[in-house]
């Protein structure tokens, strides 16, 4: 083959391969990729639904804990006899319709600052529902004391704590609730001076009394020291 023929050849190579390009390669998305992606992208979303979702159950189950219980309160009544008589009767209460299992309940009475080492307790184990309330009277009050009681001479508090449990053999814990309570002249209610309520431990049967008062005032201390100098 000549010179001119050899470039003749080339020149209608050239041309055949500017009339028919190589296609060129192209990135095909398979149905395939599209569902594993869509299923991805749900997995996620579904982990964090389901991770919210936890979340709320384990703060409705915290919440049904503190409704799903009973609530015992041990406070005074005041009814003024006469002139010179001042009765005082110890209800018992259940707030909650789950029973209470009362196991201890104790009180002590302060005139003024003075009480004595005397105090009442009970350890009967009553069984307390909702509605359906204990009563206990006292020991009559001294007519001098009543007297002064019912003029406002004299301050009559009585400190109350009480230990109790649910009457559920599956439910092991325990609350104990202290108050304490003050004679207002002229009305049967109490004025609440301090009232607290902690759990504590399986083993705890009993509590004290004694120490309600100096509680309520270590309370009322401790504003007047964060509000002074340093």
């Amino acid at each position: 083959m000549s010179d001119s023929e050899r470039q003749e050849t080339q020149v209608q190579n050239g041309s055949a391969s500017a009339l028919h390009p190589k296609p060129r390669r192209r990135w095909r998305i398979r149905i395939s990729d599209i569902l594993a992606g869509s299923a991805l992208i749900i997995s996620v979303g579904s982990a964090a639904i389901s991770h919210q979702q936890l979340a709320s159950v384990r703060q409705q189950l915290q919440l049904s804990e503190l409704q799903i219980r009973p609530y015992v309160r041990y406070r005074p009544i005041f009814t003024q006899e006469a002139p010179d008589r001042l009765d005082v009767m110890l209800l018992s209460e259940n707030l909650s319709p789950i029973p209470a299992h009362v196991i201890y309940d104790e009180l002590k009475t302060w005139i003024d600052e003075t009480t004595t080492s005397a105090f009442l307790f009970n350890r009967t184990g009553d069984v307390l529902y909702q509605h359906k309330n204990g009563f206990a009277h006292l020991p009559p009050m001294p007519k001098e004391i009543a007297r002064a009681a019912i003029n406002g001479k004299k301050q009559v508090m009585i400190g109350t704590c009480v230990v109790y449990k649910s009457i559920s053999a599956s439910d092991k814990r325990k609350w104990e609730v202290r108050g304490l309570y003050s004679y207002a002249p002229g009305s049967e209610l109490p004025s609440v001076e301090y009232l607290q309520e902690v759990n504590v431990q399986e083993t705890v049967n009993r509590c004290e009394s004694g120490t309600i008062r100096s509680e309520w005032l270590q309370k009322r201390a401790e504003p007047a020291k964060k509000g002074g100098p340093d």
